[in-house]
């Protein structure tokens, strides 16, 4: 879902971002919401250095945006827009990190005669011109399209949320029903939610990453049995081959009614970014889904926060792994 975007410190010539208004907060508002910075710490140090020049209004915001907004710093030489005229070379300079988007001052999008490369879903684009940009727009459709039925759970990961993943260092599930259902699938042989979620974690994040649950327990009357959950946390996820000393985890069990009053939702945090799903942690019991409700929206308007709170002075027990 989240668009891989660049630009160095040349952006901050832009004349559109010095004089008007308009430039700053959508481009902004768009990188908030779908975007995640790619840059190299030369270029991320320049870029706050740069900011002065813009209009003095947006000096304080560009600087929150860089301290906060989703980013991910990249080892790869980081090329200066403003000095190419060919988009095929940018590409070469930053397609190798999946980045889709160059963003280049409006002073010099008309140095490239071609602005996209559809054939790798590569664009150059300006600040001003971001509402124009195709993966800009195919993130916001994503994260506010509903699941349609026999979507593979493939396509669902790699489409909406492998690169949440990839640029984030927490993960975050509120699902009363989560642990309740991954006992359930264990006892049945099959591979259960949490598995499938650690397993694709572990292919594609490189640093460390920390994963925490707060699922109900004692749901519907049942007594939940705590040393059954444990057994499962220690003698076989622990064990499998992908719980690298890079995932930490974290299970935390609350009593179920304070779901009610807390957080009736279903919620995914990611980073920055919290998943509203219809089924929540279920959606990864199964290799193809049913239809579901299915929202990406960033933190900041959401109750996740406070939810969590709530919930997270509630709990019953807990149980860690890789956390000092």
């Amino acid at each position: 879902m989240l668009t891989y975007f660049y630009f160095d410190s040349g952006l901050f010539d832009d004349m559109l971002l010095i004089e008007t208004e308009q430039p700053n907060d959508i481009f902004l508002d768009k990188w908030r919401k779908y975007g995640c910075l790619h840059i190299c710490k030369d270029n991320f140090k320049e870029s706050v250095a740069a900011i002065k020049k813009i209009n003095p209004k947006y000096v304080q915001k560009w600087q929150s945006a860089l301290a906060y907004n989703t980013k991910k710093i990249i080892d790869s030489p980081a090329p200066k827009l403003s000095e190419y005229e060919c988009i095929r070379h940018v590409y070469g300079e930053l397609g190798n990190v999946s980045i889709q988007t160059g963003v280049v001052s409006h002073d010099f999008i008309e140095l490239y005669e071609e602005k996209i490369i559809e054939s790798q879903a590569f664009e150059i684009v300006s600040p001003s011109l971001i509402h124009r940009s195709a993966s800009f727009n195919q993130s916001e459709e994503l994260s506010n399209r509903s699941i349609n039925k026999e979507t593979s759970l493939e396509e669902l990961w790699h489409s909406r949320i492998s690169k949440l993943v990839s640029c984030s260092k927490s993960i975050t599930f509120i699902d009363k029903f989560m642990i309740k259902n991954v006992i359930k699938d264990y006892k049945k042989g099959i591979q259960t939610s949490l598995e499938y979620l650690l397993e694709k974690v572990s292919e594609q994040s490189h640093e460390q990453i920390t994963i925490s649950i707060i699922s109900g327990c004692d749901i519907d009357g049942e007594v939940t049995n705590f040393t059954e959950i444990k057994s499962y946390l220690n003698d076989v996820l622990y064990k499998k081959p992908y719980f690298k000393a890079s995932l930490k985890l974290e299970v935390s069990l609350c009593k179920s009614s304070f779901f009610g009053k807390e957080c009736h939702d279903r919620l995914l945090a990611i980073g920055n970014f919290v998943i509203e799903i219809g089924k929540g942690a279920d959606i990864f019991r199964y290799e193809s889904t049913d239809r579901n409700t299915f929202t990406i929206k960033n933190l900041s308007n959401t109750f996740f926060n406070q939810a969590y709170a709530s919930l997270n002075r509630q709990r019953e027990k807990v149980f860690r792994y890789n956390l000092d």
